[in-house]
């Protein structure tokens, strides 16, 4: 795995990024194991990759984290992310 990669004369640093290969499958209903419902609030930083996700479960239980994503190529087969999960304070 690579450990810095141009993207249009920018060098990104993959040091603390996590892979992800993206896959899409069209399924015919929801699997029986899918009861538990999540509020997701996204929230985009202008002008950068960042954004800011709030998870809220149905007991009321929050998780904040903020994410930054890069293309490692054309399309969105192949994603460098990076996460930090924020506490309340944050």
């Amino acid at each position: 795995m690579p450990t810095a990669v141009s993207l249009q004369s920018i060098v990104v640093s993959l040091k603390y990024a996590v892979v992800e290969r993206e896959r899409r499958f069209l399924v015919s209903k929801l699997p029986g194991v899918a009861d538990e419902r999540r509020r997701i609030v996204d929230r985009h930083v202008t002008s950068t990759r960042l954004r800011l996700r709030e998870v809220v479960t149905e007991d009321g239980a929050v998780t904040r984290k903020l994410g930054h994503k890069i293309r490692l190529g054309e399309g969105s087969r192949e994603i460098a992310c990076t996460s930090l999960y924020l506490d309340d304070g944050e």
